[in-house]
């Protein structure tokens, strides 16, 4: 089917043909009559007016000369048809002819090459010296000598082969050999060379022909048949085949595409349209128009041997529509700033009188509403600014840490931050418009002080709300600001978590606490020592007055005043076991003075200071503290919980701060305690009982000590926060969560050891207790 760019195409052709056979002869006849003032230049054509580029020619140089008062005659020596040398003599004694009866012209311009062989050989007979302008020609190497000539400039025809196999290559991907289609013209000849010579460039494919110089047409088109997609085809030149069968392009281009299934890539503009699908083309019409140029200088006075050959050719990619739609090639691929035949006219093209008709419509309504455009845009610079501001401000209130929420009067969410989607989970879209108490249930009881708010216009604060989480029991502090401005009216909640400052200030008051009552025990410990000194000392006398030394002078005289014997009171102090209380008093004394001994030590308030330590005298004055702790509210005493101690022999010295390591085993052996008696309250647990175990790791060179109980146990969830500040599982009151946290910072931080817990439900606990015996402990310490 032939299409529009065809049709159109075809036509021009003809017409043009026929115009220039029509006014040829009339030019020679009249030309005598046209005015002096004119500039004549001769136009040799190697083909015929048919030929596809001759009318691209013709256009270039038109579109040059017709704006500089240049007449241009066309004559054509069609050797693309006729190539014996018979024509060549009588295109020759033709042209003399016509040349000796008309006014010589100023130029002469050749197209292709063999119009430039002929001007060569006619260059000082035929045209006498005169200036001779050539375009259109291949054979590079001839053209290039020309610069040597001072008689002859031009444009070659430099045809861009080595891009369009390169663009084969890549829109072919899967063709592993590329075929040139020739003939035994100069000219495709020419081009086969320039072919093979870029094989070398392109390893991975291999290069053929199929050429009607030693074919027929039959075996030329038999030959195509065959090829299939391993294929990728060039079209250099066919038109005339071994028995000289010549054939136009048109009629030979039909017989190739109709026995070719694959592409066709050609170097020229003629085809593109009629079944070629492209490449990158030399522009003859270009080509033309630099030639005209060239023309024009000569004309102008410029010496043609300072005119250099121009040896670079226009060209251009250049691809069919219709060929890359059947073809199923996609557009996209292609080069950049290439030229697309027979592509469907836009919606514009189709309807331009409809378009032109709409824009005339719609000029006309907007010089009408110039106007009322100045004042939206007026209204859009106003909404813009207050868009951004509104954007600021939704910004600011998303940054902050707080959970901020706003309400109108009837309880529905008006504002809903970033911080509030994430404690809920509920987004700003869904929560916008709903009531407060159904998107955020836990804050329902703050409705009536909302309420309040709003109605009186006063801020209101609730410091402690509590409420429940994964975390346990945790506190917020919920202000309400009410909203009265430009009649706006509603309230915005502000919402902190403050579990953790309350904490800290019960903490801090709890601390307070201690020292108040460290400091005090410290102070009743000095108070007790001097009763006690007092009450050994008393007793140690009365033993020696009683016991070892009774028959002293003293007593024998005190007792004959009593009227009794020495002998008689030994025997009454022997009946009623008064040594024996004595010995008690004595005993008691001194562990009554060792055990404030050791609080002093353990309270005493010194700087840190680390010196070495028999572990196992450190953890019996820890145990021996920990005896003395009997607990009313928690109803246990230490007292009674079975000891067992596992120390192995030989134990190093161990460079550590004794009191912070007994804070450390005090808090562990406080805590397991706890939970074993809580467990007997249950009726669940055994008979109390902690082991205790010392040994030393040689390959870590470190202390070990285990402390076991028999108590409840903990499960996986416990063991993972166990030593997190503030994390306790004691009921409220009873602890502060700070104790196991804190231990493990002294024994992490401060000495460079381990701390560990392992524990099952209902198998008790066992911390593992590791230190360094190399001393290397942080912090400003000295050692001693």
């Amino acid at each position: 089917m032939i299409n529009s760019y065809q049709k159109k195409s075809f036509y021009l052709r003809v017409v043009c043909s026929v115009a220039v056979l029509i006014l040829i002869p009339l030019i020679f006849a009249f030309g005598s009559v046209f005015a002096q003032g004119y500039s004549r230049v001769l136009f040799i054509s190697s083909y015929h007016p048919g030929f596809p580029t001759f009318l691209q020619q013709v256009e270039g140089i038109k579109d040059i000369f017709q704006e500089n008062d240049i007449r241009l005659d066309i004559e054509f020596m069609d050797t693309k048809r006729f190539s014996e040398k018979s024509n060549w003599d009588m295109f020759q004694s033709s042209l003399a002819y016509k040349l000796g009866r008309t006014e010589f012209y100023d130029v002469v311009m050749v197209a292709d090459d063999n119009a430039l062989v002929f001007a060569l050989d006619q260059q000082a007979e035929l045209f006498k010296g005169k200036p001779i302008v050539f375009l259109g020609v291949n054979n590079i190497d001839l053209a290039l000598k020309q610069n040597n000539n001072p008689g002859i400039t031009g444009v070659v025809e430099s045809v861009s082969m080595k891009e369009t196999i390169e663009l084969m290559v890549e829109m072919q991907p899967q063709a592993s050999n590329i075929v040139a289609l020739v003939d035994g013209t100069s000219s495709g000849q020419g081009d086969l060379d320039l072919f093979y010579q870029l094989a070398n460039e392109f390893p991975s494919h291999r290069f053929s022909d199929i050429s009607l110089a030693a074919m027929t047409w039959m075996e030329f088109l038999d030959d195509l048949s065959i090829l299939g997609d391993e294929s990728a085809v060039l079209l250099l030149s066919a038109f005339r085949d071994k028995n000289n069968e010549t054939l136009l392009f048109d009629e030979s281009l039909n017989r190739i595409k109709g026995k070719l299934s694959i592409p066709i890539f050609h170097l020229w503009y003629h085809g593109i349209g009629d079944g070629v699908l492209g490449g990158k083309i030399i522009s003859h019409y270009e080509q033309s128009k630099a030639a005209a140029k060239i023309v024009l200088e000569i004309l102008k006075g410029a010496p043609v041997d300072q005119i250099r050959v121009v040896n670079e050719s226009p060209n251009r990619y250049v691809f069919d529509y219709n060929q890359l739609k059947k073809n199923n090639l996609l557009e996209f691929k292609l080069p950049e700033s290439c030229l697309v035949l027979n592509k469907p006219d836009s919606f514009y093209e189709e309807n331009k009188s409809l378009v032109l008709g709409t824009i005339l419509v719609f000029s006309i309504l907007v010089i009408a509403l110039f106007i009322a455009v100045i004042n939206i845009s007026r209204r859009k610079r106003v909404e813009q600014k207050l868009s951004k501001a509104q954007n600021y401000i939704s910004n600011i209130i998303d940054s902050m840490p707080s959970m901020l929420i706003g309400v109108d009067t009837y309880g529905r969410v008006t504002q809903w931050n970033r911080t509030v989607e994430k404690v809920t989970g509920i987004t700003n879209t869904v929560a916008h418009g709903k009531e407060l108490s159904e998107v955020f249930p836990r804050i329902a009881p703050q409705m009536e002080k909302i309420t309040e708010s709003i109605r009186t216009r006063k801020t209101l604060r609730e410091p402690k709300s509590s409420h429940l989480s994964d975390k346990g029991l945790c506190y917020e502090e919920v202000t309400i600001y009410p909203l009265v401005a430009n009649g706006v009216e509603g309230a915005v909640l502000r919402i902190d978590d403050v579990t953790d400052k309350l904490r800290m200030e019960e903490m801090m008051i709890q601390n307070e606490k201690m020292l108040s009552v460290g400091g005090l025990a410290a102070g009743m410990a000095h108070e007790i020592n001097n009763p006690i000194a007092g009450l050994i000392q008393t007793a140690y006398v009365m033993a020696n007055r009683l016991g070892k030394k009774i028959d002293m002078p003293a007593n024998l005289k005190a007792a004959e005043e009593a009227g009794t014997t020495m002998e008689a009171i030994q025997d009454f102090m022997e009946a009623r076991g008064i040594p024996r209380m004595l010995m008690i008093i004595d005993e008691s004394g001194h562990r009554i003075a060792q055990i404030v001994s050791n609080m002093l030590s353990f309270a005493r308030q010194t700087d840190a200071q680390v010196s070495s330590h028999d572990f196992s005298e450190l953890v019996d004055k820890t145990l021996d503290l920990a005896a003395s702790d009997y607990n009313l509210k928690k109803k246990y005493d230490f007292k009674t919980i079975k000891l067992k101690k596992e120390y192995d022999a030989n134990l190093p010295m161990v460079p550590c701060e004794g009191p912070k390591i007994q804070q450390v085993l005090l808090n562990i052996l406080s805590n397991g305690a706890h939970a074993m008696q809580e467990s007997m309250a249950k009726g669940k647990g055994k008979e109390p009982c902690f082991i205790l175990r010392l040994s030393k790791e040689e390959d870590a060179n470190m202390l070990r000590m285990e402390i076991e109980d028999n108590g409840p146990g903990m499960d996986k969830a416990t063991l993972k926060r166990i030593f997190d500040p503030f994390f306790t599982t004691k009921s409220a009151g009873l602890g502060t969560g700070l104790g196991l946290s804190v231990s493990y910072f002294i024994i992490t931080d401060n000495h460079h050891g381990t701390l560990d817990v392992v524990s099952e439900p209902g198998k008790g606990a066992i911390f593992i207790i590791r230190l360094p015996l190399n001393g290397k402990i942080m912090g400003n310490l000295s050692t001693s």
